[in-house]
């Protein structure tokens, strides 16, 4: 039997693999009172088809829901990467205009520590 002694996880000795998710060492995109946003961290374009990847760091903050964003052929992923709970938002498009959220039938899904979700609606 080969034992194995685990290394340190890095971009560099990971790469051969995929990709690490952590916060990005470059400047933020954006920044507001309720978030920090990095647009396209993690270069995708070996991947077939099309892909981007984004990290979003949310700050604590009480909640105003105002608007959603609408999904079109895009699927998203919801990683607490700090193992902390958080409150996702989801609600389907307009049954009569497929580009405006229903805000009537919005729900919010509690999400312990270490659970993700991928959004694909």
């Amino acid at each position: 039997m080969k034992k194995l002694k685990p290394k340190k996880l890095t971009d560099s000795n990971f790469k051969p693999y995929g990709w690490v998710l952590k916060k990005p060492d470059k400047e933020v995109d954006i920044e507001s009172p309720q978030l920090r946003y990095w647009h396209n961290t993690v270069d995708l374009s070996n991947v077939h088809g099309m892909g981007m990847m984004v990290f979003m760091q949310l700050k604590r903050i009480p909640i105003i829901l105002e608007n959603l964003d609408v999904l079109f052929n895009s699927i998203e992923m919801y990683i607490s990467l700090d193992g902390k709970p958080s409150i996702i938002f989801v609600a389907p498009s307009k049954a009569d205009n497929p580009k405006k959220t229903d805000l009537t039938a919005v729900e919010a899904f509690y999400m312990e520590g270490g659970q993700s979700v991928i959004v694909d609606q």
